[in-house]
């Protein structure tokens, strides 16, 4: 009988072996493509993953969620973990931004697009590990291989996301990589995530090269030398000069113009909501003003004018509501919001308290 276990066990190491064999750069998921960063990876947990809080997308299917450990050289420990979570069927009303991509809720972030379909964002933050809390199925499998294997899993990591949605699919990709002696650089990494954003893209709409994956976490020299994307172009814009590509007059300019986009540019946007409501408020104040101005004109008499500009005011306000509630009423419902609302999936780890 101790001789019939010999093969159960043996096919049981077997496919132990597999689940951690190394895993190629580019999953194919749902017809989508999603690539890893450049290097090696181990496949470490598979399983379904959940919205959180739970919300109501409609017949969304599955969502897969893989989790990827690469060890670090010694083998000992992991010097980073790849999260993914993307859809299996699609469904017909966008998936929206995750939180980390809204304002002030990371180090670094930028939205590319947030329509109502259409989403395009990235996010450089940090994030602890409580390995004892709850946490989804594949992270378990993950920390369970993990354990069998050896490997100590990193209690706090600095966590670079991407989002791409567009009206079906979506592909949420996150990569934790390890706090020790030399952190990753927060600068490089936000260099990397504006690089690898129109790969995801195009994993998105299955337009990858064949096995094209994301750069490398440190871009080399690639990088731009870390020191920062609009002091790489200014300095590019030298050399153009010092080759006879650009004048020194053209060179000038461009630089102007780079300095400018790079001192408007900001972390957040306002979404159309908040501008048809930041306009309805100043559009009422005006009218509110005009109508006390030309009432006191008028009739000369400052109390009669403030009770009939109040008077003028508070009609004016029922009748654009009830305007607005019959044609909600009456209109066809519409197909999508104007802004991408935000849709999260259960993740390993939470969000650092810095």
């Amino acid at each position: 009988m101790r001789i019939g276990w010999v093969p159960v066990l043996l096919q049981v190491g077997l496919a132990a072996s597999a689940a951690w064999a190394q895993t190629a750069t580019v999953l194919e998921i749902g017809g989508k493509q999603v690539p890893l960063a450049e290097g090696p990876w181990v496949a470490a947990g598979d399983a379904a993953g959940r919205l959180d809080p739970a919300a109501t997308l409609g017949g969304f299917g599955m969502i897969h969620n893989l989790v990827l450990l690469r060890p670090t050289m010694g083998g000992r420990g992991v010097a980073a973990m790849a999260e993914v979570n993307a859809n299996e069927i699609g469904i017909e009303d966008g998936w929206g931004l995750p939180a980390d991509c809204e304002p002030d809720a990371a180090r670094e972030s930028a939205t590319l697009l947030r329509g109502g379909w259409d989403v395009a964002c990235w996010f450089v933050t940090a994030r602890d590990w409580d390995w004892t809390a709850d946490m989804p199925p594949a992270w378990r499998q993950a920390q369970a291989a993990a354990a069998q294997h050896g490997l100590a899993l990193p209690h706090r990591t600095v966590t670079v996301g991407l989002r791409v949605a567009n009206r079906m699919d979506v592909i949420d990709l996150r990569f934790h990589l390890a706090e020790g002696r030399e952190p990753p650089q927060q600068e490089a990494l936000v260099e990397w995530a504006v690089a690898s954003l129109g790969l995801l893209e195009a994993g998105l709409k299955h337009g990858l090269p064949a096995g094209r994956a994301l750069p490398a976490f440190d871009l080399g020299p690639a990088a731009l030398t870390r020191a920062g994307i609009v002091r790489y172009r200014l300095a590019r814009l030298e050399a153009l000069v010092a080759e006879g590509k650009l004048t020194v007059a053209e060179a000038r300019a461009q630089k102007a113009a780079i300095r400018d986009a790079a001192a408007r540019d900001a972390a957040w946007t306002l979404d159309p909501a908040t501008v048809d409501g930041l306009r309805w408020v100043t559009e009422q104040s005006g009218l509110a003003l005009s109508d006390a101005v030309i009432t006191y004109v008028w009739t000369a008499r400052s109390v009669q004018a403030a009770a009939l500009t109040a008077l003028q005011t508070g009609l004016r306000s029922a009748r654009t509501y009830l305007t607005g509630w019959v044609w909600s009423e009456v209109s066809p419902p519409a197909t999508r919001e104007d802004t991408a609302r935000v849709v999260d999936f259960a993740y390993g780890g939470a969000r650092a308290v810095e």
